[in-house]
């Protein structure tokens, strides 16, 4: 918007950027946008006075295809010989492998696995504790696998903060972006285009009720 200041923002501005970001960027990313800007205006009105109304408000959504897509086992074996194959060769560095492998395995959501610190993991209790999740604090059940999954995961010098370390002594945790170029190259390496590191979540939630958990306990797993 410029130079515009909040408070001169029109709803005919908000509806003109709302289409041409479903253009450039399609109607998924260009609704994503509007929430955020719906919600940083009305931070501007209730928190901030610097607007007397919330113009983002009203402005309709594009129309979505609701996709609750989850990967098959086929899916899974594919993405678990490409981390096993990228890791050995270099393309894909053991902080990245082992945090999709913990995505497949846990049904955490990526933010929780991308910021999770060792200190965080109770090996004795076989549980992940959860402070800050997005529903509340919440601890996240260790099946062995998981167990041995980050017990595996070495430690450099004396402490390491960040079980899934951009740097080499895991004092900074991978980021978003950097996640998402190694999640691009699996995709391509593997064929599976539409996979989402989120549709692992959905598989967690799939493979649990498959196997007799309901909906409560599910809800729980998944701090939902």
């Amino acid at each position: 918007f410029g130079k515009t200041k909040i408070g001169d923002l029109r709803r005919s501005d908000v509806k003109r950027w709302h289409s041409l970001v479903g253009a450039k960027r399609g109607h998924y990313a260009a609704n994503r946008a509007l929430a955020v800007l719906r919600k940083i205006l009305s931070l501007a009105v209730k928190e901030w006075e610097l607007a007397a109304v919330n113009v983002a408000t009203g402005v309709a959504m594009f129309p979505e295809t609701k996709r609750e897509a989850f990967g098959t086992d086929a899916d899974l074996v594919a993405l678990g010989a490409y981390l096993a194959a990228a890791e050995a060769d270099g393309r894909a560095s053991a902080a990245f492998c082992n945090a999709v492998r913990l995505l497949a395995l846990s049904g955490m959501r990526l933010g929780e696995v991308l910021g999770l610190e060792r200190s965080s993991v109770d090996f004795q209790a076989w549980v992940i504790r959860l402070e800050d999740a997005k529903a509340g604090a919440r601890s996240v059940p260790m099946p062995a696998r998981v167990r041995d999954l980050l017990a595996g995961i070495p430690k450099s010098g004396r402490t390491v903060r960040f079980l899934f370390g951009a740097d080499a002594k895991g004092e900074r945790p991978i980021s978003p972006g950097e996640f998402r170029t190694g999640w691009r190259h699996m995709r391509a390496a593997t064929g599976l285009a539409s996979l989402r590191p989120h549709d692992l979540r959905h598989g967690a939630a799939t493979f649990g009720a498959q196997a007799g958990a309901n909906a409560f306990l599910l809800r729980d797993y998944l701090g939902h």
